[in-house]
């Protein structure tokens, strides 16, 4: 018989999401577009997920991307939100 913690979601409420406040519910509450909440959301996570460098080097790649975008702004569609 497989032993597993009934009350772990692994698909809505992973351990590594649920550290006080979801991740989330964090970004949400500050209204971060999409990008700045990759961020968070990867160096959040990153010590509980199994890979911390990893996920440190995603979080990197979003916010180099980010920085492009922002130095490149006068190119940005009228309807982007970073």
């Amino acid at each position: 018989m497989p032993i597993f913690d009934r009350d772990e979601d692994d698909v809505n409420h992973p351990s590594h999401y649920t550290k006080g406040i979801e991740v989330t519910e964090f970004i949400a509450s500050w209204q971060m577009d999409w990008f700045r909440g990759n961020i968070v959301k990867y160096i959040v996570r990153a010590p509980y997920k199994g890979n911390t460098i990893k996920d440190l080097q995603k979080a990197k790649w979003y916010i180099d991307d980010l920085i492009k975008r922002l130095e490149d702004e006068d190119s940005l569609p009228p309807s982007a939100c970073y």
